[in-house]
């Protein structure tokens, strides 16, 4: 009984950190590096999505390589360009567990 408990439980906890959306980062548009001057683009999809469809002036950092690569970043304050709201949601809370601020989110496809 306790084996089937712990494993709902663990269950439960992937799919909240996975897909339960991410409150209090707001989706904004890329109008250009100027309004960044402190935070750091950073381009959390895969490379060969974020090549076709570059943003000028971002660091190209897949969700794959983020936990090993985080020390790259040169700002705490960041803002994020994801392809969907999983890559959303896994991006911002990698971030913040790490340290950082993310202060908004764009989606590209």
């Amino acid at each position: 009984m306790y084996i089937i408990i712990m494993i709902l439980v663990i269950l439960a906890v992937m799919l909240y950190r996975r897909c339960f959306p991410v409150y209090g980062v707001p989706h904004k548009a890329i109008e250009g590096k100027k309004k960044y001057q402190k935070a750091v683009i950073l381009d959390l999809r895969d490379y060969n999505i974020s090549y076709k469809n570059e943003v000028e002036g971002s660091v190209a950092l897949p969700i794959a390589y983020l936990n090993r690569n985080f020390g790259d970043i040169t700002s705490r304050c960041v803002h994020i360009i994801v392809s969907d709201r999983l890559e959303r949601n896994l991006g911002v809370r990698i971030l913040r567990n790490k340290g950082f601020r993310v202060i908004g989110f764009t989606i590209l496809p």
